[in-house]
């Protein structure tokens, strides 16, 4: 286990909790809504998700295999089909 994986989850966490604990304040009714709060929390979410799915593809053992899921090609068969031997 590289560092990838402790940093995935610092990172995932960092993005939830950005969004997660004003909306759980603001349900509460403890934090008056702010726009410009609102957006720079959806910002850092956005920011540090996006960074979490590059940890996550870069500490994959088959890289090609994730890229191949995003091609443009279509598969003649299902994926189960595809996979099965």
């Amino acid at each position: 286990m590289g560092w990838q994986v402790p940093a995935y989850c610092w990172t995932k966490s960092i993005g939830s909790g950005a969004l997660a604990v004003p909306a759980i304040a603001m349900l509460l009714g403890r934090l008056p809504g702010d726009r410009m709060r609102d957006i720079a929390l959806a910002s850092v979410a956005l920011v540090f998700t996006a960074l979490t799915t590059v940890l996550l593809v870069w500490d994959l053992d088959h890289k090609n295999d994730f890229s191949a899921s995003y091609s443009r090609r279509k598969a003649s068969r299902g994926w189960r089909e595809a996979r099965s031997f």
